[in-house]
């Protein structure tokens, strides 16, 4: 194959490199079947969870002893109820300003108000009531 380069100027470098590399030459073996192939990935990928998973049992041990478990002040759990958000609502757009200004006013709170009064009566109220008061 290298006959054709004799005459040119690296050729001596270049027949070197060719019988070092022939002389250290190594067989590549052939793939594994891949029943196997996926055995030998399995076992790896066990050893490197296992690994993981170690550098975490001292700390999942103490927590299953510990009575109470105690997270950092400035751990935010991010749990915040309807009432909470609903209160630091403030409007935007237009729009929920128009809305706004419908919901809070002074006769739609009254009517609310009496609305929720009067339905704290029904409660109260038995089947004779219910009846006289045209609940049902």
């Amino acid at each position: 194959l290298l006959n054709p380069l004799s005459e040119e100027p690296e050729f001596a470098k270049l027949r070197k490199r060719n019988q070092l590399i022939e002389k250290h030459a190594r067989t590549v073996h052939a793939p594994l079947p891949t029943a196997e192939q996926a055995k030998v990935d399995r076992k790896v990928a066990y050893e490197i969870t296992k690994k993981q998973v170690t550098k975490w049992q001292p700390i999942i041990q103490r927590n299953r002893e510990a009575p109470t478990i105690f997270f950092d002040e400035n751990t935010d759990l991010g749990f915040s109820t309807i009432g909470a958000i609903a209160s630091e609502f403030e409007p935007r757009t237009e729009f929920e300003r128009k809305m706004a200004a419908l919901v809070h006013n002074d006769k739609v709170i009254e009517a609310h108000n009496k609305d929720g009064s009067r339905l704290l009566e029904l409660n109260k109220l038995n089947c004779f009531g219910c009846i006289i008061y045209g609940a049902f």
